[in-house]
């Protein structure tokens, strides 16, 4: 185990070594940004609870959504969007102000965390991730994730963030629901009347699987997922299941790829962060630590921030 550990050190190290420190452009607007807790409703009925870190970069705020993974919550993931919302230096040191690039949004999914509770048609059942059935994992990404593109389109249609600019990052369960909810934002066309999807920009899965809880044989096969969505994959390959699943998934994701990368490109739109370790999911992460953080960081900088993706209103199409 310690060999793990300190192999996913130093491949992290590795990636980053060429990396270099960019200032935040973007300074604060208006008041003290904090961090709030919102109760969210989905379409039946369940009472989602979610951490939303917001940006004062306005519309030029990228949204970053964390998924959490089976019988975990989205406190397991506070540090992850505390990071990514106040990002600090080799020093310790915040390297700018809260929310310069990023608007963060953590979820409990339902069954998980604070969202135990549905009310529908006059009846209130509790729900328990120990109990979850087959269309509760479906509901996560037609319910909950929907719930929680509603929110964003609020906060969009505010000024408050970019949701053309969309990033998600999923751990486990997280990374089958958050490829789902990627695959359905791109089967949505635009209207005449403006866009309804195809938001998605940057997609980070720790640990996906192929087939399990929640499948992902068809979310692979869309298309605007294919072409369109840089997605990277963080794993440990001594697991020859999770190993295989990763291959699997690389080798949908690439056909009819049409970006294409500049010959040593540290962050293609197509990318493995595979490392010699069994650690999967939140304790993959965690031993990485910043070095980790930085690699999703730089990743959803390349794909989400610098590309500068245009601003539109959203409440009256969604």
């Amino acid at each position: 185990m310690l060999a793990d550990r300190r192999a996913l050190t130093l491949f992290i190290s590795a990636l980053l070594a060429s990396a270099f420190v960019c200032p935040n452009a973007l300074a604060q607007r208006g008041g003290r940004l904090e961090i709030k807790n919102e109760k969210l409703t989905t379409k039946d009925g369940v009472e989602l609870h979610i951490t939303y870190y917001p940006s004062g970069a306005g519309k030029r705020a990228v949204p970053v959504v964390i998924i959490h993974d089976l019988k975990e919550t989205r406190q397991s993931y506070s540090d992850l969007a505390k990071s990514l919302w106040q990002p600090t230096g080799p020093d310790g040191q915040p390297t700018g102000s809260p929310g310069d690039k990023f608007a963060v949004i953590t979820v409990d999914l339902r069954g998980h965390g604070e969202s135990v509770s549905q009310s529908l048609r006059g009846r209130t059942r509790e729900l328990s991730a120990a109990k979850l059935r087959g269309g509760d994992y479906v509901a996560m990404v037609t319910q909950d994730m929907e719930a929680v593109r509603r929110f964003l389109v609020t906060q969009n249609d505010a000024g408050k963030l970019n949701l053309n600019a969309l990033s998600v990052v999923g751990v486990g369960l997280g990374a089958a629901v958050g490829m789902n909810w990627t695959a359905a934002d791109w089967a949505a066309p635009p209207l005449a009347t403006g866009k309804q999807g195809q938001d998605v920009k940057s997609l980070v899965m720790v640990s996906p699987r192929w087939k399990e809880d929640l499948p992902v044989v068809k979310a692979v096969q869309q298309p605007g997922l294919r072409r369109e969505v840089a997605v990277l994959m963080m794993y440990g390959s001594k697991d020859r299941r999770v190993n295989a699943d990763v291959e699997r998934i690389d080798k949908q994701l690439a056909r009819d790829r049409t970006k294409s990368d500049t010959p040593g490109e540290r962050f293609p739109d197509l990318m493995k962060a595979g490392v010699d370790t069994d650690l999967q999911g939140a304790e993959w992460l965690k031993q990485a630590g910043e070095k980790g953080v930085g690699l999703i960081s730089g990743y959803l900088e390349k794909h989400s921030v610098e590309p500068d993706f245009p601003w539109s209103e959203r409440r009256q199409f969604d």
